[in-house]
């Protein structure tokens, strides 16, 4: 690249880099603050939409006094020595108070009287037990006794089979048969309906879950670490286009009670991301103008006459005659740089003929440092020093450094042999070509394999060098390195990467198909981890694995692809030999369990299988579906069997 082209690469990387640092910037400091602004309006929506939750239903305001009573829709009756309230209002009336149970308590403690109706059926329906319940306990607020100015009483009641927006108005009046007081209590379901109703009064997407609803989802789970009585609203981001606010709900008792999701575009933080793509286009611009004024300055008054230095060295490099000088203009940095140009074109002829004379010799001192060295002769003879005539026959004697025979050595003996087998080659080429030449040595030592790699460099005109390095520990490195990036550490399976790539593989090979995909998920995975700890979990994680591993073919591909997540690659597996396959494992894993005597193991599983031109994401989702509806089938079993309706 050229000096030119170099400076134009700085100018542009800088102003890049400034870029860079006003967009960081910007984001830390604007986006900071759009951000900020999505919190509050996101929790003012929050609050808006729990007070239209309690708003809605303290419209309705009834003040008990003696007119209340004589409109017929309340009536006071004496049977034998009770007095009772006697309600007289039908189905229409509960449809347009939207309430579905009315009950009354009085303060002498009288029978709970009341009744209720099903406001989409208009069809009268008993009062919840657990209501009951709750209004005998004295100290529920909802049918404590009026007490001087007593309001009315608005809030949440949980109950064991549903839960109830309700409101408890004071009765104090005189009727004909004495001063009578107590409470009348208005209720409503709060299930999906009422959500319903109240998402399409705010024109936002509503959830509803219990404080200690155990599966609720992960959002709310993260949400309700938040929420207190000092912070009743928190907000989460849900992802890039929708932003959450969870309000806390508190029962009759000033306790947690349910915790409302009101779900919300992030029109404000677009709208401060749109802004900041404005300011960094705006400023691409200035800096674009700016740096082009700068290259045009630099190109004029610098690297033009760099240039023209780079030219004159090119010629006396395409010439080879150093005697040539570069031409010297100005009296400033550049010209400087052109007499030392010309200084070291001064000093190059002088060491021109010097490391000519001593190139040969260096040149088999640079190749490498061996760990041993063999100098060998063309015919293929190793030699240390010299070979020796005796007796008139030819014989070579070969000698270590320290007087001590190579012959005596473990190394020489193991070595001997492969680097004439193998090098023998070599050592003509290296010395027809003056070239040094590599080759690698596997030989057993030891009760174990050792790795060698030799380079050959000719020294004289028919011997050469053969230096010998011992690599073993590297090549051993190296194996390990391979395992560990296809393997998973925890489980000794597959990883992800290695699933994917021998899918890759199949499809390019052509086959085998048809293929199938098995994909496994541990069942209780998060109660393990939260119960028992992420040691017990982990455990849970490799008995999955030795159930996997003990299942399949050796051919079949088992991987732990993330968490708690397992995928198995069957070549050459059709529909029936997978439905096999899972068969197996449902066997092994009740063999496992049977022999284990910690916590069961339960899996998931399911599979797909695809033909050639088939997608690995496409069977996957469709082995994943069906792994789900497994789970879901197992959960709605479960929930079958304790008799509990679960939210």
């Amino acid at each position: 690249m050229s000096l030119r082209k170099k400076a134009i690469l700085m100018i542009c990387v800088g102003f890049a880099a400034a870029l860079v640092m006003t967009f960081g910037i910007s984001q830390t400091i604007l986006m900071k603050r759009f951000a900020a602004l999505e919190r509050e309006n996101t929790t003012q929506n929050t609050q808006r939409v729990v007070s239209a939750l309690y708003k809605d239903f303290s419209s309705i305001d009834i003040t008990f006094n003696q007119q209340a009573f004589d409109s017929g829709a309340f009536a006071w009756v004496q049977d034998g020595q009770d007095i009772h309230l006697e309600i007289n209002m039908d189905g229409p009336s509960f449809v347009v108070m939207n309430t579905n149970f009315i009950a009354f308590v009085t303060a002498s403690g009288q029978p709970l009287m009341g009744m209720g109706y099903d406001l989409q059926t208009v069809e009268p329906i008993p009062l919840p037990v657990g209501f009951l319940e709750e209004l005998r306990r004295s100290e529920n607020p909802l049918s404590a006794p009026p007490q001087g100015d007593s309001t009315c009483v608005t809030g949440i009641l949980v109950l064991p089979e549903t839960a109830l927006l309700v409101q408890s108005f004071p009765v104090d009046v005189d009727t004909i048969y004495g001063h009578i007081q107590g409470r009348t209590v208005f209720a409503r379901f709060l299930d999906d309906t009422e959500v319903g109703r109240l998402s399409e009064q705010t024109h936002l997407s509503l959830a509803l879950y219990r404080w200690n609803d155990s599966e609720m989802p992960t959002d709310f789970m993260e949400a309700k670490d938040g929420l207190s009585d000092e912070a009743p609203v928190v907000t989460q981001t849900l992802s890039g286009d929708t932003v959450a606010g969870y309000g806390l709900l508190g029962d009759v008792y000033g306790n947690p009670a349910m915790i409302m999701r009101a779900d919300m575009p992030r029109d404000i933080y677009h709208q401060g991301q749109q802004t900041v793509y404005w300011l960094i286009a705006l400023l691409t611009a200035v800096f674009a103008v700016f740096a082009l004024a700068v290259i045009i300055l630099m190109n004029r008054v610098i690297l033009s006459r760099l240039l023209g230095l780079s030219k004159g060295v090119d010629s006396v490099r395409e010439t080879g005659d150093l005697t040539e000088r570069v031409a010297v203009q100005g009296k400033d940095e550049v010209s400087r740089l052109g007499e030392a140009v010309n200084g070291m074109l001064a000093s190059l002829e002088m060491s021109q003929r010097q490391l000519a004379e001593r190139e040969a010799e260096k040149q088999a001192l640079l190749n490498a440092i061996p760990d041993l060295m063999f100098r060998v002769s063309r015919d293929g003879t190793i030699l240390d020093a010299r070979a020796v005539d005796e007796d008139n026959l030819t014989r070579t004697q070969v000698r270590s450094t320290d007087g001590k025979p190579y012959q005596e050595s473990l190394q020489y003996k193991v070595l001997s042999a492969e680097v004439v087998c193998q090098g023998l080659p070599l050592v003509k080429q290296a010395l027809q070509t003056r070239e040094t030449q590599t080759f690698e040595i596997q030989v057993p030592l030891n009760g174990d394999t050792a790795f060698y790699e030799a380079r050959v460099a000719a020294s004289l005109e028919n011997e050469a060098l053969v230096m010998v390095r011992d690599v073993t520990e590297r090549k051993r490195a190296e194996r390990r390195l391979e395992y560990a990036s296809n393997h998973d550490a925890l489980s000794g399976l597959y990883n992800r990467a290695y699933f994917e790539g021998e899918f890759a593989r199949i499809v390019r090979d052509g086959g085998p198909f048809p293929l199938s995909v098995v994909m496994v998920d541990v069942d209780g995975m998060k109660a393990v981890n939260d119960n028992q700890g992420h040691d017990a979990g982990d455990a849970l994680l490799r008995r999955t694995a030795s159930v996997l591993a003990a299942t399949f073919r050796a051919r079949d591909v088992v991987s732990r692809i993330g968490g708690d997540e397992f995928a198995v690659l069957l070549p050459g597996a059709d529909s029936s030999g997978a439905e096999k396959a899972l068969a197996r494992v449902r066997d092994n894993l009740f063999v496992h369990n049977s022999k284990y005597r910690g916590t069961n193991l339960s899996l998931s599983v399911g599979v797909a299988t695809g033909e050639e031109g088939c997608q690995l994401a496409d069977l996957m989702r469709e082995a994943d579906d069906r792994m789900y509806q497994e789970k879901q089938a197992k959960k709605a079993a479960a929930k079958g069997a304790s008799g509990q309706l679960v939210r």
